[in-house]
Order: C-alpha cells, then sequence, then structure tokens
C-alpha cells in the first residue's frame, strides 16, 4: 500500500480513509473522556484541527501547558510518588524487531497490504529463507571469501 513506484490503489486509498478515520474517532473519545465530554462536543470544539497549546487551553481541550517536565511533574501526583523520586520511562507499544516485522508480513497480511495472498506470503518465505542460508553460509566459514549461492536453497 505505501509504495515508492506506485500510487495508492482504490482499496489501498479506501483502507487509508478507514484507518485514518478509526484513529481521529479513538483520538475524540480518549479526549472526550479526558475533558468529560460528549464526543460531539469535542468535535465542536477541536473541529478536527490541530490548534497551538494556547488556543486548545482557551477552547478547554487541555489542562497545562508544557513539556515533558511539566507532564511527568503531573503524571508523579496523580501516582502519589514523591517529586523527588526518580523513575523509569518506559514506552509502549514497544518498538517492534525484524523478526516481528516479518511474521506481520507473512501472518497478518490483511494489515500490511492489498495483494498479500497465501502465495505471496509463501515467496516472501522463499526469499527469506534463501537469504538466511546464504547469511549462514557466508557466517559458517569466516577465514574464506565465498559468494552466496545463486541457485535454489537445498
Amino acid at each position: 500500500m505505501f509504495s515508492v513506484f506506485e500510487d495508492f490503489s482504490p482499496a489501498g486509498r479506501q483502507r487509508l480513509d478507514a484507518f485514518l478515520d478509526e484513529v481521529y474517532a479513538s483520538f475524540k473519545q480518549h479526549v472526550a473522556a479526558g475533558r468529560h465530554l460528549s464526543a460531539d462536543q469535542v468535535e465542536a470544539a477541536a473541529k478536527g484541527r490541530v490548534w497551538s497549546g494556547e488556543e486548545a487551553k482557551e477552547k478547554g481541550l487541555v489542562d497545562e501547558l508544557g513539556g515533558y517536565d511539566v507532564a511527568f511533574r503531573l503524571a508523579k501526583e496523580a501516582a502519589k510518588i514523591p517529586a523527588d523520586k526518580p523513575f523509569t520511562l518506559t514506552v509502549f507499544p514497544h518498538e517492534k524487531g525484524a523478526i516481528e516485522r516479518v511474521y506481520d508480513r507473512l501472518f497478518k497480511p490483511d494489515r500490511n497490504s492489498d495483494a498479500a495472498t497465501p502465495t505471496a506470503a509463501q515467496g516472501i518465505a522463499a526469499g527469506i529463507v534463501k537469504s538466511f542460508a546464504g547469511i549462514e553460509m557466508l557466517v559458517r566459514d569466516p577465514g574464506v571469501l565465498r559468494m552466496a549461492p545463486l541457485g535454489e536453497v537445498r
């Protein structure tokens, strides 16, 4: 769907639009819950726009202005953690590693590509196996210069 060589297909454009609508609706629900407003009230104030911090505060969309320092202070207050106590920041969701991304591409095709079918997934898997076989052959004997095999993987 996000090819650098081709424009969005009609199905890809439809998926992107649906995804963006879903993200915006979810964002509005979070804002509404945090502001104790209805989604319609949030929409009336926000109007689907990005506001500056000062404008968002005027419209009741945020409580305070500030950066990470203010956010950490407020989070510590809400969690009843003393201001001078150190803390560990953990980012969620964690960044996926290469293996997880490959797994997602192979086994969750509906979330990654318009044309991903079992045949496409099998082709990707075969290419990965071939690549790993070539890498393994190169790593196995580091004292000798070798080329990766050009034929089929045995």
